[in-house]
């Protein structure tokens, strides 16, 4: 994973005591993984990386995932504050406030789509999804964080400077 800089403000400094808490405040196990990488930085904005849904794209949301791809721009961090900007925290007031299934633990979004860990589907290693919010429709596009991470390409290597399309043959 490759940062491109800190959330303004940013995180506070990581811990185990924040991993716990902020646990605690989303009652949900966060994956290793995840946790692994807020001990290098604890959220932010990324190079902007993409990633392909592991199913066909359902044609009602081809126009939110262009060229096959879902764009990934930032990955939220950890931090006690409910509604903090730039952190995980910010998913209860977000799930109420864009009518969001319970379950999910935001890590990007705008608003309109979202990129989510899923504990509907399981409490532990939760695959993570990208959902609309005006439909409520998901597709999976990682069987678990880790996987997330290990899928996720520089967007560079899909689109040239112009942001088109590069030739895949």
């Amino acid at each position: 994973m490759m940062w491109a800089c800190e959330f303004d403000p940013p995180n506070p400094a990581f811990s185990e005591a924040l991993v716990k808490e902020v646990e605690a405040l989303l009652g949900v196990k966060l994956p290793q993984s995840y946790v692994d990488l807020m001990r290098r930085q604890n959220g932010g904005y990324v190079e902007e990386r993409l990633i392909s849904p592991l199913a066909e794209v359902p044609q009602e949301m081809k126009y939110y995932i262009g060229d096959g791809y879902v764009s990934v721009g930032s990955i939220a961090g950890l931090n006690p504050r409910p509604g903090a900007h730039g952190s995980i925290t910010q998913t209860t007031y977000m799930v109420d406030e864009w009518d969001l299934p319970k379950g999910v633990v935001l890590l990007d979004g705008d608003g309109h789509t979202w990129i989510a860990l899923d504990y509907r589907q399981a409490k532990e290693n939760p695959p993570v999804i990208f959902l609309i919010s005006d439909s409520g429709r998901h597709i999976n596009i990682a069987k678990d964080f880790s996987d997330f991470l290990d899928r996720m390409i520089p967007s560079e290597k899909m689109y040239d400077e112009k942001g088109n399309l590069r030739s895949t043959s």
